[in-house]
């Protein structure tokens, strides 16, 4: 997804991703936005995965997947379930020429973002060469890489469409490939926890 250097790496690398998804209403008219950039558009890039929202993205030996499991079961018994909106289609001109679905009220997404990075940006360091993603501008992708031609049509067609809807997030998930590409599966869904505001925080080297 994010690392070409990985290819030359040992075969025991994996890429992960840690997300957060919509539930099964949501995720079902995000997809048919993503089927219209693929059928109408010809966005190859637009229907890869499921509807997400990408908190984090790293590439790390699989020996450490336990430990980063183990850490991130602590983690999220701190995470209070939250709600989270969507509202209108929002565009990258930049290098990735993507449209996605816009967040509003970024807050607890931030803060669960920097949560894991603050505690666990070292965990999730393969080398100085291949460092971990955090999401700072927190979204769900609808297509991306796209041609000019094709960004140019999806930004004319959508930029004033409108779609708004919410829903609540109670877990995030950890996903896996391999490092020379092909599908993701989950390794572990990390349930938030409905009465996190009575727990101490862990400390940061749980």
């Amino acid at each position: 997804m994010f690392y070409e250097k990985i290819k030359y790496l040992k075969p025991k690398l994996g890429e992960y991703l840690l997300i957060i998804s919509p539930d099964d209403e949501v995720s079902s008219a995000i997809t048919k936005f993503k089927k219209i950039h693929k059928d109408v558009y010809s966005c190859i890039y637009s229907a890869n995965l499921k509807p997400h929202i990408t908190l984090s993205n790293f590439v790390q030996n699989a020996a450490m997947e336990n430990t980063i499991i183990r850490r991130l079961e602590n983690f999220s018994k701190t995470i209070l379930p939250f709600d989270i909106y969507l509202n209108g289609f929002g565009f990258f001109s930049n290098q990735t020429s993507t449209t996605y679905m816009n967040i509003e009220k970024e807050y607890p997404i931030i803060e669960l973002v920097n949560g894991v990075k603050t505690r666990y940006r070292s965990l999730l360091q393969f080398d100085e060469e291949l460092k971990p993603y955090f999401a700072s501008k927190p979204h769900i992708t609808i297509a991306r890489g796209m041609t000019q031609e094709q960004f140019s049509r999806s930004l004319k067609d959508w930029s004033n469409k409108k779609f708004s809807c919410k829903f609540h997030a109670h877990e995030m998930l950890l996903l896996k490939r391999d490092f020379t590409g092909g599908n993701y599966a989950v390794v572990k869904c990390f349930p938030f926890n409905p009465n996190a505001t009575q727990i101490v925080q862990l400390s940061l080297f749980n």
